[in-house]
């Protein structure tokens, strides 16, 4: 076809019926990054050390994971060697090959003689009449390749993110929050030229246990997102497995710290019997699904542990033992648990 577009050449573009039905049944399959669509440019705001790059972890493995074709370009000019390592990045080259590409940002500029505010739009040139369909490129943070710049050339930015995105790319960029208002470092120009803008909230209560809970929203006006996505979603992150994001009922959020420490002790002991084939491994979804009504519906979770425990101790695997029992015990009578029941069960009767 070239450089010159005819009347006729516009019908092979159109989306047919058939397009349209698979269409839907993508939508319908519904995952923690369906927001992250081809042709997009996606923001991601919090303050430093909230969890933004640990959330990319699981967007990453996601993404690869599930699309054979899709390659991820890393360009971080926040994040150092110590933190590479820590969080597995190694992990994901070993497993991705080619498919993950974490750039030395650093080298990359000194070598190339770029300034770090025209680095984006040097990567648009280069990419200008590409194909970029199975291209994902993530920018960790945006105040590294933006700051001190004018207002001027920060719609420069934006607008190579949107030429990137305009050759099917998926384009997450990572900033940060403006603490004394609550949104995002900069101009409204950000939020106009992107497709969604999500800020993330750690609802951990205790940062020394193993699981943090997370929220992922729009802020009410402040945030961004299309018609008919996603504008909010709850997911947790378990700090030993970073890249595997997991999704507890919204109900699960609810919880105060105490319940919740007990669905991670609980968690980590039917994890523990896996080792003998007693139990299939679950993550928090799954186990949550499997004990909801005990320790949602009925808040008696708490008194159970500690009943059992003055009895048996430590012995995690007997106590486990001791919870299927009472779930075989009487599933009708589970809305009516008290602590004479417990105690019933504790004696053998």
């Amino acid at each position: 076809m070239g450089d010159i577009l005819y009347k006729n050449d516009l019908k092979q573009f159109e989306i047919s019926l058939e397009e349209f039905k698979k269409m839907k049944l993508q939508y319908n399959k519904i995952n923690y990054c369906s927001y992250l669509v081809d042709g997009s440019v996606n923001g991601i705001v919090a303050d430093p050390g909230v969890g933004k790059s640990r959330l990319t972890l699981g967007f990453i493995n996601n993404i690869l994971s599930t699309n054979k074709k899709k390659t991820v370009h890393i360009f971080d000019l926040d994040q150092g060697m110590s933190t590479y390592i820590n969080r597995g990045y190694d992990k994901f080259k070993s497993t991705f090959k080619d498919r993950f590409q974490l750039y030395n940002m650093i080298e990359m500029l000194c070598i190339m003689k770029v300034k770090h505010s025209e680095f984006i739009q040097k990567l648009a040139k280069i990419y200008e009449v590409e194909d970029l369909r199975n291209e994902v490129f993530i920018f960790d943070s945006l105040e590294g390749f933006t700051e001190n710049i004018s207002s001027n050339a920060m719609v420069e930015i934006m607008e190579a993110m949107r030429s990137l995105a305009y050759r099917g790319a998926i384009i997450l960029y990572l900033h940060h929050t403006q603490k004394s208002k609550g949104t995002y470092k900069g101009s409204t120009t950000i939020k106009s030229k992107s497709d969604t803008l999500f800020f993330l909230e750690n609802l951990t209560d205790d940062y020394s246990s193993s699981i943090e809970y997370f929220r992922l929203y729009t802020k009410g006006n402040l945030g961004k997102n299309r018609d008919g996505d996603i504008r909010e979603l709850y997911f947790s992150i378990d700090k030993s497995n970073l890249h595997n994001l997991d999704f507890p009922p919204k109900e699960m959020f609810n919880l105060n710290l105490k319940e919740r420490l007990s669905t991670e002790t609980i968690m980590g002991a039917l994890n523990k019997l896996d080792s003998n084939n007693d139990f299939i491994k679950l993550n928090e979804s799954e186990l949550w699904k499997r004990y909801y009504d005990l320790a949602h519906k009925n808040r008696i979770l708490d008194e159970v542990y500690k009943r059992v425990s003055e009895i048996i101790g430590e012995d995690i695997s007997k106590y486990i033992m001791f919870k299927l029992e009472v779930t075989k015990y009487n599933e009708n009578k589970l809305n009516r648990y008290d602590t004479t029941d417990i105690i019933e069960l504790e004696n053998g009767e």
